[in-house]
């Protein structure tokens, strides 16, 4: 049996405190074959503020620890959770034309705040929109047709 987690996130995440190197040795202890980060980068934020870069650093620097330890032992692929793409398609190409990406969740659904501060999720953009800009990429669509929450792309 293949055994591989490809949605995870890691203290690269507003959503984790997990360094990647701590990650990759449970995947090891637990038996996987791969373990993919997909840290968040979402081109709009919960309050509505474009965010149009991604800062690629800390992702490279918490890899590098990773991959020195486990690069021998586990498959590593480069992951990114990413959000509001549909909207800024020049930064998305940007943000995914990143030297050594390799797997990409593309997010269909946003957290929205409401006015008594309690978050509802959101449907993000028609699946045809999504498909639009990651077709005008070399990167293929798989699986296809994707699931009901997301869809990933091997880039």
């Amino acid at each position: 049996m293949f055994l591989a987690d490809c949605h995870t996130h890691s203290l690269c995440s507003p959503d984790s405190n997990a360094p990647m190197l701590q990650m990759a040795q449970k995947a090891y202890e637990y038996g996987l074959h791969t373990l993919c980060l997909t840290d968040h980068c979402d081109l709009l934020s919960l309050e509505g503020e474009r965010t149009l870069d991604y800062d690629w650093t800390p992702v490279h620097r918490e890899r590098k620890g990773m991959l020195d330890a486990f690069g021998a032992r586990l498959d590593l692929p480069m992951g990114l959770e990413f959000g509001m793409g549909h909207l800024f398609p020049e930064a998305s190409e940007k943000i995914l034309g990143e030297p050594g990406l390799d797997f990409v969740i593309g997010s269909t659904t946003w957290t929205r705040r409401r006015e008594d501060g309690t978050f509802i999720c959101c449907p993000m953009t028609p699946w045809r929109t999504v498909i639009g800009l990651w077709t005008t990429t070399s990167s293929p669509c798989w699986p296809w047709p994707p699931a009901p929450a997301m869809m990933w792309w091997a880039m």
